[in-house]
């Protein structure tokens, strides 16, 4: 166990597992799934750490930008510590990586499963929240029943799109297979772009969505890594690890 954790610390690890990932991203290919073992949940911890630090680089050119686009959220509700740790640090990691790392592993039901939480989350599910919102006035409220409001109304949506999906699996495995390259980078730069909804719609952020998303963006690429090479519990474990720690760093004033 103490050699496991001073392998954290050593320089030229990194170097070489910066180098795989370089490698892997250039030419993506979807892995058997590790299991859970602390040898690899080091090289995660590793890989998270090394995103980590693009993540901040896609912070810095984010803020040169930051004064020509409306990212002012010193008027936006506050949240109660315990709920943005359970749902951003937990619920969200979950919900995001089934929509963007899941269907890697291309088959009708991942993509079934992806597609279903991701018409809910980003279409219904805003006018839904609105009027939970306006029904209730307590924020937790608020929050478990819009998460059981998307688990029962995604299954819906999955149960219908799996119906008509599972017809054509033998053409989406080919696909697959023969296009995983694309279908990778789709996902990735897909989740980058999403978060665009993190800040104000206006004609200037569409414009400048690419630096504004930009940590993201690089932060997909390192999750997507772990996803096809360690199976996506590790990638989650690293998108609810990075997620905690920009919570860490945004109370920590």
């Amino acid at each position: 166990m103490r050699e496991q954790f001073l392998f954290l610390f050593n320089p030229s690890a990194y170097f070489r597992l910066f180098k795989e990932i370089v490698q892997s991203l250039l030419n993506p290919e979807i892995k058997q799934e590790k299991p859970f073992t602390i040898s690899n949940l080091r090289i995660v911890v590793m890989v998270f750490i090394i995103g980590f630090i693009f993540k901040i680089v896609g912070l810095l050119a984010n803020q040169l930008i930051s004064n020509r686009i409306d990212t002012d959220y010193s008027h936006s509700e506050k949240i109660p510590l315990i709920i943005t740790v359970i749902f951003v640090g937990i619920i969200a990691p979950i919900i995001e990586e089934l929509i963007f790392r899941l269907p890697l592993k291309f088959s009708a039901q991942n993509i079934a499963i992806s597609s279903s939480i991701f018409l809910f989350t980003f279409s219904i599910g805003y006018t839904i929240r609105d009027k939970v919102k306006d029904i209730f006035e307590s924020v937790i409220l608020q929050k478990i029943i819009n998460l059981s409001i998307l688990i029962i109304i995604s299954y819906l949506i999955f149960r219908l799109l799996f119906f008509i999906l599972i017809k054509f699996e033998d053409k989406i495995s080919e696909m697959s297979r023969h296009h995983f390259s694309k279908i990778f980078y789709f996902y990735t730069i897909a989740f980058g772009l999403i978060h665009i909804t993190n800040f104000p719609i206006t004609m200037k952020s569409i414009l400048f969505i690419i630096p504004v998303t930009l940590p993201q963006i690089l932060s997909g690429f390192f999750l997507g890594y772990t996803r096809i090479n360690y199976g996506l519990k590790y990638s989650i474990f690293q998108h609810s690890l990075g997620n905690m720690a920009l919570i860490v760093f945004s109370n920590s004033g």
